[in-house]
């Protein structure tokens, strides 16, 4: 069968098909299958999810892990003597949102949502932006999940990066958003983010992250801290201040950055930060 008989027989095909089907119907159709898809999706997140009563939503989640070492100042926390199923994988001090410094707050929600007390689970310019960015990269180079979907792909799904786990992390978030408030979304955050790793045990939270790296609690950080922590939550192990003290350091002014032109913090108070050598406590 020749090129040329292939493509008049396509278009042949082509032809008829226009014929059986009307652009109204085709955009009927079109709307059906996204909608169905839709409402599939929040079915999913709102089975899986699971989000018990208003006070223990999203903390239920997220306390229910296992905590390995350390406590909060002025809030008691387990000591585990032993494990049955051998040593713990996961290190967390969990602590409230009111006891973590506002300038933390600010550096996390500056580089990761900085938009987060005023969307609904899903931030369009953000998303907008992040496309046109890997658009022009010819890869991807940025990341376009709120603090909420963050926060679901952590709770409830694997971290393979493919469209169907995107779409389901949407549903997830706007589940998360009708269910839990945006402080408690925070807060659960804030103790769940991966950053770090401490031989086979993961760094779960910026608790246990300002004890492992800084040697002080969460509410000691100092700006340069909090901001050199936020900057790791993209990639933990190539900010690590431990390994790639410089890699942390511009990561860190990076965030600085952000925090003044969201004037979090006052441009002088930024330049004081950047200024600041990266001081970890000895390993």
């Amino acid at each position: 069968m020749t090129w040329k008989v292939i493509s008049t027989r396509s278009r042949q095909f082509l032809t008829s098909l226009r014929s059986r089907f009307t652009r109204r119907s085709i955009l009927l159709g079109l709307i059906a299958i996204v909608g169905s898809t839709a409402f599939l999706l929040l079915t999913e997140a709102m089975v899986r999810s699971r989000l018990p009563s208003p006070d223990q939503r999203v903390q239920t989640a997220v306390y229910s892990r296992p905590i390995s070492w350390g406590r909060p100042r002025s809030r008691p926390s387990p000591i585990p003597i032993g494990t049955i199923q051998g040593p713990l994988t996961e290190r967390r001090i969990p602590y409230s949102l009111a006891q973590f410094p506002d300038h933390l707050i600010d550096a996390v929600l500056a580089i990761e949502d900085q938009r987060f007390y005023g969307h609904h689970g899903l931030d369009v310019w953000r998303i907008g932006g992040a496309l046109i960015a890997n658009l022009r990269a010819g890869r991807i180079s940025q990341g376009g999940s709120t603090v909420s979907q963050q926060l679901s792909k952590n709770l409830f799904l694997s971290a393979r990066r493919t469209p169907l786990r995107k779409l389901r992390e949407a549903a997830f978030a706007t589940i998360l958003e009708l269910r839990a408030t945006k402080d408690q979304i925070l807060e659960a955050y804030l103790n769940e983010i991966y950053l770090g790793q401490d031989g086979r045990q993961a760094i779960h939270g910026i608790g246990a992250a300002a004890e492992y790296y800084f040697g002080k609690s969460a509410d000691d950080l100092t700006i340069a801290e909090s901001a050199l922590l936020a900057g790791m939550i993209q990639a933990p192990n190539r900010y690590n201040p431990i390994r790639n003290a410089r890699s942390a350091a511009e990561r860190r002014n990076v965030v600085l950055g952000a925090m003044a032109l969201q004037e979090r913090i006052s441009p002088r108070d930024a330049e004081r930060a950047r200024k600041t050598r990266v001081r970890v406590r000895p390993h």
